[in-house]
C-alpha cells in the first residue's frame, strides 16, 4: 500500500469527531407539538430496512440495496447487515451474465464481511464487532498476501480503533449524531468540539441545522478540519499504519503545507423514534503538497423503508 493512498483513508477514517461533536444545540421554546424534542432514540427490536445507497467516490459512482436488522442483545441492540447485492456499479454491465456472475461472488463475500455492531438503548455506539478478522472473511477477493497485510494492521488496537471509527460514523449520521437536539425549523446552532485522532487532539468548529421537511425531523450538520491541527493529526493516522506494518521505528514528517476537511451529514428521522428515512454524508478533503492542491470527494446517500419482521 503505498503512502499516497495511505494518506487517502487514513483522512478517511481516522479524521472524524467522535460523539460529542454533535453537541445538543441550546433549549428551544415554543416547539412544534408534533415534534419531540429533545429527540430521543428509540430503535425497536425487531424491526429492519431495506436500504438502498448510493456511493460516489474518485468521480465514480455506485448503488447498492441491502437489508440493515436490529435485534435485542443482552443489555444492547445488534444492528447487522444482510442480502448485499449491487444495483449499479460505474463502468460495468452488471446486465452481462459474465459480469453478473463475478459481482456476484463479491456480493457473497461482502455480505457477510461487514461487522455488526452493538448500540445502548438510548443510540450510544458501543462497537464494531470481529473488527480483527476482518482481511479474513474476503478469501475470494484478497489474495493471500493481502490478507496477511490486512491481518497485520488489524492486529494493532490504535488500527482496530480507526476502523471501528469508521463504521461510527455512518451511525453518526444515521442516528447518534442527532440525539438531544432541540431546534426550530430554520434554527442553527454552532460550536467547537475536541476531537482525538491518533492520539492528536483536534478542536473542530461545527454548525447543526433544522431544515424545513414535510415528511419528518431534517437535519444538517457541517464540520470542518483544517491547519495545522489536521496536517498532525494526519500524519499521526499514516505513521500508525505504518508502524503496525513494521516499516518505520519512528514517526515521519507528512510533506503536506495544508490540509482540509470538510464533513457534511444530513438526515430526515421519524421525531418519535429517530428511525431515518433517508440520510447522507457528503466529505470534501484537499491537500496541499508543494503548490499544488488534490481535492477528494466521497459521498454515500442512503433511503430506509422499515417493517416490522
Amino acid at each position: 500500500m503505498r503512502r499516497a493512498a495511505i494518506l487517502v483513508w487514513a483522512i478517511a477514517t481516522g479524521c472524524r469527531p467522535d460523539a460529542s461533536t454533535a453537541a445538543p444545540g441550546p433549549a428551544a421554546t415554543a416547539q412544534p407539538a408534533e415534534i419531540a424534542a429533545p429527540l430521543r432514540f428509540a430503535w425497536p427490536a425487531g424491526i429492519d430496512a431495506r436500504v438502498t445507497e448510493r456511493v460516489v467516490k474518485k468521480g465514480r459512482h455506485a448503488t447498492m440495496r441491502y437489508r440493515i436488522a436490529v435485534e435485542e442483545d443482552d443489555d444492547a441492540l445488534l444492528v447487522y447487515y444482510r442480502d448485499f447485492a449491487f444495483a449499479e456499479i460505474e463502468g460495468f454491465d452488471l446486465g452481462d451474465p459474465a459480469v453478473r456472475a463475478e459481482i456476484r461472488g463479491l456480493e457473497e463475500q461482502l455480505g457477510g464481511a461487514i461487522p455488526p455492531y452493538r448500540v445502548a438503548h438510548d443510540g450510544t455506539w458501543i462497537g464494531a464487532t470481529g473488527i480483527e478478522t476482518l482481511g479474513q472473511r474476503f478469501e475470494s477477493v484478497f489474495s493471500a498476501k493481502d490478507r496477511e497485510m490486512f491481518g497485520s494492521l488489524l492486529a494493532n488496537p490504535k488500527v482496530r480503533a480507526l476502523v471501528d471509527a469508521k463504521m461510527r460514523e455512518v451511525w453518526q449520521a444515521w442516528a447518534q449524531g442527532w440525539i438531544g437536539l432541540e431546534l426550530q425549523p430554520g434554527a442553527r446552532y454552532e460550536g467547537t468540539a475536541a476531537v482525538d485522532v491518533a492520539g492528536v487532539r483536534v478542536e473542530q468548529p461545527f454548525v447543526v441545522e433544522r431544515l424545513v421537511a414535510d415528511d419528518g425531523v431534517r437535519l444538517r450538520a457541517t464540520q470542518t478540519m483544517a491547519g495545522e491541527q489536521a496536517i498532525a493529526a494526519v500524519g499521526a493516522v499514516i505513521d500508525e499504519f505504518i508502524a503496525a506494518r513494521g516499516q518505520a521505528t519512528k514517526p515521519l514528517p507528512l510533506a503536506a503545507t495544508d490540509v482540509r476537511r470538510v464533513y457534511v451529514r444530513e438526515a430526515t428521522l421519524d421525531p418519535k423514534t429517530l428511525l431515518p428515512r433517508r440520510a447522507s454524508t457528503h466529505v470534501t478533503i484537499a491537500v496541499t503538497h508543494e503548490g499544488q492542491t488534490t481535492e477528494q470527494i466521497e459521498s454515500h446517500e442512503w433511503v430506509f423503508d422499515w417493517r416490522a419482521r
